[in-house]
């Protein structure tokens, strides 16, 4: 050990010295090993050459025994050249100038590990980040940045002593826990065990106050480990720090509400500090869950997707049109299977314009919700970014001709909802020129017109101004010649069909490679794709949730 001066300190000259010549003798020592193993190499070569030409004996297992006893000893040596070596690595990755990374403030290489993916548990599948799997420098860039450890899943059958030390490495910023209830087993609809229930809920106690985001994913059909968490989150949580509410039932069979009529079936949403929490929630996904319609869950959303499939859930149209008014900045809007009702005296009122939305996804809403939901809202003047999809059937052909009338849009998808051709024809050419039309399920058997508006000759091509420049057809149901009117009729330049079936023509052809051919023939600027499968299935506006 090096004698300190009187201050405790080496002058930098002496420091200096000391390091120079401690690299001096690690050279003198690596060119001594240098040399001592270029002989060990050399007399390992004759050792192993002198036995090859021996034909055995007793002075030949005498050599093998002592060769024996060296090799445990030289494993010894390897493993702390080894260590040796890799001690020396770790010092030479810290010099900015060899590893220029290193160069880069910790802030910046903390950000290397933020654009890792995240993982969360799904289902039987567990995968967890492996930020610390590195040198040790950037481990303890790791370990020091609590954004890196933000996400935290927790299921019944986390180890408590993981749960708690991600926990720990979150230090005290706002995180996002996903609370993750599996599939039961096989012949077991029980509920997740109270034990492991209140084990994860310790757990998770302390810290209840900072979860920005409360992510609940369950694949039971309990409420029981749902609605504790959540209620939970309620009691203890903190409004200044909620951000997020996502809760996810998949398999439920009842409703999840405030109205329960058991402690495990209901929501402790109407107290001061869950309104607070609620008030403070951006981003809200309910899935066979809701809250009062009046409640303070519904205002101020940017994103709100709702879905409740499991039960006979309804709105009265004066409630939906509150809602909407509440939320004039949402971005992106999703409603499945919520029944509208409405008094028969009811006038609509001026359409609430979501000027900042992005996509309304309504596939799954019925005519008769649709017809009272429509009239309430108009979409942004710009048509930059905006995705729509819905259904469409005869039933609101009018009320579908307004909205159209009164909206951009970039990307439409139609579902076809038993819409005879008269009528979707013409709404046809009121829309509003989308840059991507999907039409899904939508018969197409339409012979060619033969008037002067509809006649279809052989030199006809898509005129420069298309009025629906790129359409796809999804699982619909074709003919040559109402392929033919259809691209006439709106100057179509690309079309896509995607699962469609042919129908068959005592004349016309077999196979839809043909119709393809026999298309581009008249056609022959058109660029005609056939595709077997759906290439849009996992696009962002067609999913109500992420998962």
């Amino acid at each position: 050990m090096l004698p300190l001066d009187l201050d405790g300190l080496l002058a930098a000259e002496d420091v200096n010295a000391v390091i120079h010549s401690a690299l001096q003798e690690w050279r003198d020592s690596r060119s001594l090993l240098a040399s001592t193993i270029k002989s060990y190499l050399s007399t390992s070569i004759n050792l192993r050459n002198a036995y090859n030409r021996t034909c055995g004996g007793s002075a030949i297992e005498q050599v093998l025994i002592v060769v024996d006893s060296e090799l445990e000893s030289l494993a010894f040596e390897e493993q702390v050249l080894h260590s040796t070596r890799m001690s020396l690595a770790t010092m030479r990755n810290k010099s900015a100038r060899l590893v220029h990374i290193n160069m880069l403030p910790p802030e910046t290489l903390a950000s290397i590990f933020a654009m890792s993916k995240t993982y969360c548990v799904r289902d039987d599948k567990h995968c967890f980040h492996n930020f610390t799997g590195v040198c040790a420098y950037w481990r303890q860039i790791a370990l020091d940045r609590a954004e890196l450890w933000s996400h935290i899943d927790i299921g019944p059958e986390t180890h408590n002593n993981l749960a708690t030390l991600l926990l720990e490495r979150t230090k005290h910023s706002p995180i996002h826990v996903h609370l993750y209830e599996p599939n039961p087993k096989v012949n077991d609809d029980r509920p997740t065990p109270e034990p492991e229930v209140t084990t994860a809920t310790q757990t998770l106690l302390p810290h209840m106050n900072r979860i920005a985001t409360l992510d609940l994913e369950s694949y039971s059909y309990s409420r029981y480990f749902i609605s504790t968490m959540l209620n939970l989150w309620f009691e203890h949580g903190s409004p200044s720090v909620a951000r997020s509410l996502l809760v996810y039932r998949p398999k439920a069979d009842k409703l999840l509400s405030p109205n329960g009529q058991s402690r495990n079936g209901m929501l402790w949403s109407r107290s001061n500090n869950a309104m607070g929490i609620l008030r403070s929630v951006t981003k809200l996904h309910l899935q066979n869950v809701r809250f009062d319609w009046d409640s303070s869950a519904w205002r101020g959303l940017i994103d709100l997707r709702l879905s409740v499939p499991c039960d006979f859930v309804s709105i009265s149209v004066t409630q939906l049109a509150s809602i909407f008014s509440e939320n004039p900045n949402v971005v992106t809007l999703k409603l499945r299977r919520l029944r509208i009702t409405c008094p028969d005296d009811w006038e609509p009122p001026a359409p609430v314009e979501l000027a900042c939305l992005k996509v309304l996804n309504l596939f799954f809403m019925q005519p008769d919700s649709l017809r009272l939901l429509l009239p309430l809202i108009a979409l942004p003047s710009s048509s930059t970014g905006l995705t729509v999809g819905l259904s469409v059937s005869n039933d609101i052909h009018n009320h579908l001709l307004k909205f159209f009338t009164r909206s951009q849009m970039h990307t439409l998808h139609l579902y076809s909802d038993g819409y005879p051709y008269a009528s979707w024809s013409t709404l046809l050419k009121s829309l509003p020129c989308p840059d991507d039309l999907v039409l899904q399920s939508f018969n197409m058997h339409r012979a060619a017109t033969t008037d002067k508006e509809g006649a279809i000759s052989e030199d006809s091509e898509p005129a420069s101004n298309s009025h629906l420049p790129s359409v796809t057809l999804l699982l619909c149901s074709v003919t040559l010649d109402g392929l033919k009117n259809l691209v006439y009729q709106h100057k179509i330049k690309k079309l896509t069909l995607e699962q469609c079936h042919l129908i068959a023509e005592p004349d016309g052809p077999k196979q839809l490679d043909e119709v393809r051919t026999l298309l581009l023939e008249v056609y022959r600027e058109l660029d005609c794709t056939i595709l077997d499968a759906d290439s849009g299935r996992q696009s962002f506006y067609r999913k109500v949730f992420d998962r």
